[in-house]
């Protein structure tokens, strides 16, 4: 879940409403399931981690100051570790979903690109896929 949200927030600062608002609408079902409190909560965690900064901003006359949370150079760069890390011949498919509708709503990544195998992989044959040396 951190890692979704960082993702969202590549795209630009947002409200904790709005960032809700967004992940609902980017991964349906799974998104409405959401629990209202779940985005602070991981917010808060991640602002604790050093990934995200927030601002108190000022709200309207019939709303309080609300917050604006924005990524740390940290968040950026796990936001960019966590999208091109997949364990390639046999990714897990969840993880890989979440990764291409994360990056596909943000606007970082064309998911369709981010579908293809590395070099040497054969996407129909994980026998034909060397592992890359790290």
């Amino acid at each position: 879940m951190q890692d979704v949200v960082l993702a969202m927030l590549a795209k630009e600062p947002a409200y904790g409403y709005d960032l809700r608002s967004r992940l609902r609408g980017a991964l349906g079902p799974l998104g409405e399931a959401m629990n209202a409190g779940q985005i602070y909560v991981t917010l808060a965690r991640l602002a604790k981690a050093g990934l995200v900064t927030s601002q108190r901003a000022e709200g309207l006359p019939d709303r309080p100051d609300r917050r604006v949370y924005a990524l740390t150079p940290a968040g950026q760069q796990r936001v960019a570790a966590w999208l091109t890390e997949v364990s390639w011949p046999k990714p897990d498919l969840t993880e890989f979903h979440l990764k291409l509708v994360a990056a596909a709503a943000a606007r970082l990544a064309d998911p369709v690109a981010g579908t293809h195998p590395p070099p040497g992989c054969s996407p129909w044959h994980s026998r034909s896929c060397s592992p890359s040396p790290h």
